[in-house]
Order: structure tokens, then sequence, then C-alpha cells
């Protein structure tokens, strides 16, 4: 577990914080949802969170003829100088008049500029649109040391990216 921050790493860690909650049937964590409420979910959690310093996303509404997607594009810049590089595309529809979205395509790169990436999870890749990945990048030659097959409900959520992030780069004693 990484520190809280301003916290030397001597003394007591962070508890994780816990972040806004929506009821989904089981195994839907990437499921439909209103979409005012997954951008209230969104930046309420990276308000809150710990180790996030600023959240640059931002989310575009694309129309063409009738498709409508959503896009979420941007940076988390995080303590410690890691950047999270946020690229996701949403499926649209209505139902009982409201919009509903569902991630369809996912990129979150986290990376310290100027030295390589940390960590990648995606999908869309041309090979395999379907499948999801986890890339892990070696901390010394920054190159990818291994690529992981997930499924769709193995695909963590951003706050939980973030998460994974911390607890590699304070493990590694590449933040203090």
């Amino acid at each position: 577990m990484w520190p809280a921050p301003g916290d030397s790493g001597d003394c007591e860690v962070a508890p994780r914080r816990q972040h806004a909650r929506t009821p989904r049937r089981a195994g839907e964590k990437h499921g439909w949802l209103r979409f005012r409420s997954h951008q209230e979910i969104h930046e309420t959690a990276l308000t809150a969170y710990p180790h996030v310093e600023r959240d640059e996303t931002q989310f575009t509404r694309v129309e063409d003829g009738a498709t409508v997607t959503v896009l979420l594009s941007g940076q988390v810049r995080c303590t410690g100088g890691v950047i999270i590089e946020v690229d996701k595309t949403y499926e649209v529809r209505r139902r009982s008049g409201r919009e509903e979205i569902r991630g369809v395509y996912y990129r979150y790169t986290a990376r310290f500029p100027g030295r390589g990436n940390i960590l990648r999870y995606d999908n869309g890749h041309i090979e395999a649109p379907d499948e999801f990945h986890r890339h892990e990048y070696d901390l010394v030659t920054w190159q990818e040391s291994s690529r992981t097959l997930l499924t769709r409900d193995e695909l963590p959520v951003m706050t939980e990216v973030i998460d994974e992030v911390m607890d590699f780069v304070f493990g590694a004693g590449l933040i203090t």
C-alpha cells in the first residue's frame, strides 16, 4: 500500500479510498449506466481520490447522423509525476428517455513523462479488437515485459488502475 500524499513513507499508509459505487447486476462491472450518473461518479471519485493531483479528462459527445458516441479523454496527474492517459469510447443508447452509456474501447496508459510507460490496459488491437489486455513495463528498460489477456469483467475501472499504478511505483521505490 502506498503512503498518503506528504508522508515520508515510514509512517502509516493511507487506506484505499472508497469511491462512489453504483448498483449493477453481478458481472456487469462495465455495463450500461446513465450518462449523467457515470459522469458524476467519475468526477466525484477522482476529485476526492488519494494521489490524484489533477483530473484533466473531459467527456465529449460525438454525433454522426443517427450514431451517437461519448468519448472520455485526457490525463489524470498523480503523485510523483505519474500521468495516466485516458482514452475511452462509449456507445450510447436511449432507455425510457434517458441516455445510457457503455464502454466499448478502453485505454489507460500510466507513464512517467520523459522516462516511459509503467502499465497499460487496453482493447481494440487490430488483431483482436474484443480482447482486453494488461501490458506491464520493466521499470529499468521501460520496455514491455508482459502482456496478459483479460475478460471484460477483469478490466479494472479507473480508480482500480490508479491504485495498482501507485502500489507498483511505491513498491518499486520510484516514489518515496
